[in-house]
């Protein structure tokens, strides 16, 4: 089982649909192929007057109950981070597999798939690849190994995750907790790894 969490943060309803759109369709791809079961999207709003309407919010989970998933929508009221706000999100599903994807993040339909694959044994958490930029960070081409796994869209075990009690939100509110939750995880005796193959659209530009 698995949940894909977001944190919002006042970003526009029309990106947060498409993304939810490509994430429902990247689950429903996995658990047709039988690698994933149960399935939750779940979004955190960070911006206390709330990012969405009421009529996005229903229609967001309209769609992701049509196609057999689970919906969750919790309104902060106060701005968490993004360590915070996946910490807030977490406890609230009880999966096998938390999904840390960020909500401007358009997935290619076999991703998850691709994704669920890698995290097996002593894997802990992995990313997949970032077009058209990726993080400039080396992996071994041959074990797919890796220092750190970005957390704009990172796959991990509730296992794990609970294990380093979630990101470290008090030191990172953002940015570079996922360096720190993927030293951790290694830490702990898991493996970090790359996964090429589960392509994310970010739009993200060197200007």
């Amino acid at each position: 089982s698995i949940v894909v969490q977001s944190v919002l943060y006042g970003n526009e309803p029309e990106s947060i649909q498409r993304a939810v759109a490509a994430t429902t369709h990247a689950l429903v791809t996995a658990q047709k192929a039988g690698l994933v079961s149960d399935w939750t999207i779940a979004l955190g709003d960070s911006l206390p007057e709330g990012t969405l309407s009421t009529s996005v919010q229903r229609a967001l989970k309209k769609s992701v109950t049509a196609a057999g998933g689970k919906f969750l929508l919790d309104q902060f009221g106060e701005n968490l981070g993004h360590g915070g706000g996946h910490n807030k999100l977490a406890p609230q599903t009880s999966t096998d597999l938390i999904f840390i994807l960020n909500p401007d993040v358009v997935l290619a339909g076999d991703a998850i798939s691709e994704l669920a694959q890698a995290v097996t044994g002593d894997v802990g958490a992995s990313d997949g690849r970032q077009l058209p930029l990726d993080h400039a960070k080396y992996y071994d081409p041959q074990n797919l190994e890796q220092s750190w796994a970005s957390g704009a869209c990172l796959l991990t075990t509730r296992e794990v995750f609970n294990t380093l009690h979630g990101f470290d939100h008090d030191t990172f509110f953002m940015y570079c907790d996922d360096v720190d939750y993927s030293w951790r995880t290694r830490l702990a005796g898991y493996k970090v790894v790359h996964t090429p193959s589960a392509r994310a659209f970010h739009d993200k530009r060197i200007t």
